[in-house]
């Protein structure tokens, strides 16, 4: 019997590598992003520096590779773009044919949280040190097109926080929805404004 991959996953197809390169194993894409999916879900020393994938699993079906080779196959892949499975339902904690798509590396950084680096304050705000001024203690800002934009000061955490997601929704709106095709992205990224504008965000 082949060896289990990462305790779960059955490849269960004869070809999975593409050729080599100077010696070097080139493999095929589809089996690369399967062994990524099993990875980030079920390897404990990954998830100790990506605590976030803590708790995530991937569909029974998807346990065989061929069943994940044949959905990826149906997909407009083309090479750089990231398996996602929270983009078209958020909080989504489980890899599948239903709930996965693949997206551009920007739109899978897109709603991050960064609840690790951020600390206390709510998601888009950062405290501004005080130096014995009387300043409005807490900036807004957003990332945007792989920058950090100032939404300017503000005297609480939660007005900060207000106008990111105002900014934030506006982002999504005018730069993502008004190109985007994937009638499954859309409506995902909708969802997401849904949760934008409930407070759910940190939730998700």
């Amino acid at each position: 019997m082949t060896k289990l991959v990462y305790g779960v996953g059955i490849n269960d197809v004869d070809c999975t590598v593409t050729s080599k390169i100077n010696a070097k194993i080139i493999v095929r894409r589809e089996y690369a992003n399967w062994h990524g999916m099993l990875r980030r879900c079920y390897s404990e020393e990954y998830q100790m520096t990506r605590p976030t994938y803590a708790g995530c699993t991937v569909a029974p079906e998807w346990h065989k590779f061929s069943n994940f080779k044949a959905w990826h196959n149906q997909q407009n892949y083309t090479e750089g773009l990231e398996l996602d499975k929270d983009i078209i339902y958020p909080g989504n904690k489980v890899y599948g044919p239903d709930k996965c798509v693949y997206v551009s590396d920007e739109l899978n950084k897109l709603l991050i949280k960064s609840t690790a680096n951020r600390g206390k304050y709510p998601i888009g705000v950062v405290k501004h040190p005080n130096k014995g001024k009387q300043v409005k203690l807490f900036r807004s800002r957003i990332k945007m097109n792989g920058k950090y934009v100032s939404l300017g000061y503000y005297q609480t955490p939660e007005e900060a926080h207000e106008v990111y997601v105002q900014a934030k929704i506006k982002y999504i709106q005018d730069y993502y929805l008004t190109k985007e095709t994937d009638q499954r992205i859309i409506d995902g990224l909708n969802r997401w404004i849904d949760v934008l504008r409930n407070g759910m965000y940190d939730l998700v």
